[in-house]
C-alpha cells in the first residue's frame, strides 16, 4: 500500500500522519490508497471518481452513541436525525440476555443509518421494529425475520433485519438461541 497523500477531506495529509485510522479504513476497503488515473496518489472507495469522501462505518458506544465520523453528526443538524432505542428483548436459554443486548446495542449505528435513509423520503417516519433471529452453535445469526414491526417503511425494516443478521455473537451454551429484539425509532426534533 502506498504511503502517499490521499484525498477525502485530508488533502496534503499522509497516510503515515493519519496513522492507524487511515490504515484501518484502507484495510476495511473503505478507502483505497494507490495511483489515480493520472498517475498521482489518490484514494477512492472503489469508484473511478474519488471526489466524494468515503463513508466510514465505525464502532458504537455501549450507550448507542456513534463514534463514527459519518454517523456522529448530520450535516444539517450537527447530530443524528433519528434515535434508535431498545424497547424489549426476549432471549431463550443459551446466552445471557445482557450479552445479546450489549452486542446488539454496539450495532445501533447500523440501524440508525437504515432509519435515517427512510427519514430522507418520509420525515415523519417513526415506529417499532421487531426482529426475530436465531443464533447458531458457532455464534452466527442463521436466520432473521420481521416479527411484527409497526414501522410503515418496509425498506427500513428489511435493512435493519439484514443488519441484525450480520452480527456475530459468542458461542452459545445451547445449540441455538432464539432472540426477539424490538427497537423504537423516533425522529429527533428541535435543535
Amino acid at each position: 500500500m502506498s504511503r502517499t497523500a490521499f484525498s477525502s477531506g485530508l488533502a496534503g495529509t499522509s497516510v503515515r500522519a493519519v496513522g492507524v485510522l487511515g490504515l484501518a479504513l484502507a484495510g476495511m476497503g473503505v478507502i483505497h490508497c494507490g495511483k489515480g488515473r493520472d498517475g498521482s496518489a489518490a484514494a477512492n472507495s472503489g469508484s473511478p471518481s474519488a471526489a466524494a469522501p468515503p463513508a466510514a462505518v465505525g464502532p458504537v458506544s455501549a450507550e448507542g452513541a456513534s463514534t463514527s465520523p459519518t454517523e456522529a453528526a448530520s450535516p444539517m443538524q450537527g447530530r443524528p436525525l433519528g434515535t434508535v432505542t431498545q424497547a424489549s428483548i426476549t432471549v431463550t436459554d443459551g446466552l445471557p440476555e445482557s450479552i445479546v443486548e450489549r452486542i446488539v446495542r454496539q450495532n445501533f449505528g447500523r440501524f440508525r443509518l437504515c432509519y435515517e435513509s427512510g427519514l430522507r423520503t418520509n420525515p415523519g417516519l417513526a415506529g417499532r421494529v421487531a426482529v426475530k433471529f436465531i443464533i447458531d452453535h458457532a455464534g452466527a445469526v442463521s436466520a432473521s425475520s420481521d416479527s411484527g414491526s409497526t414501522l410503515p417503511d418496509q425498506d427500513v425494516v428489511s435493512c435493519i433485519t439484514r443488519a441484525l443478521g450480520n452480527i456475530t455473537f459468542p458461542q452459545p451454551e445451547a445449540s441455538t438461541v432464539t432472540v426477539v429484539y424490538t427497537m423504537s425509532l423516533v425522529r429527533r426534533t428541535g435543535s
